[in-house]
């Protein structure tokens, strides 16, 4: 049987909420928001060109991110919004991972993100040793 169309979208822990430019908050949002809305539409239109490929099921639009402070909680806040499934995958056990984040409002985020995510993963690494766990 054909396999169902899956997007996928992931994104790893690059910025920290701390050192993101306020003014420039609005222009990622909507500059994530386009690149989004075009992977859908890319792969709806492959979807029509060869439906023969895939199986009779709507597609999954899966946004799978460490959610970290930042351009990480932004995007996924945003896939939620279009109605992607988010899956977190975290570097290390989650308590530990949630206290490497950069502030308050970053764990708050952190933490309503991780209940409107579709699955979380948990990766063994050591947050120890720092960028090895990523």
């Amino acid at each position: 049987m054909p396999s169902a169309l899956q997007a996928r979208n992931a994104t790893t822990r690059s910025d920290r909420a701390d050192v993101l430019p306020e003014a420039s908050v609005a222009l990622l949002q909507a500059r994530i928001r386009d690149v989004l809305q075009r992977i859908e539409q890319s792969g709806r239109t492959l979807l029509d060109m060869e439906r023969d490929c895939f199986a009779p099921f709507p597609p999954k639009l899966r946004f799978v991110s460490p959610i970290a402070d930042g351009a990480d909680q932004i995007s996924g806040e945003i896939a939620l919004d279009l109605g992607w499934e988010l899956q977190a995958i975290l570097p290390f056990e989650r308590a530990a991972y949630r206290a490497s984040l950069a502030n308050h409002g970053a764990r708050e985020r952190f933490d309503a993100l991780l209940e409107r995510s579709g699955c979380l993963l948990e990766l063994p690494g050591d947050p120890d040793r720092g960028l090895d766990a990523y």
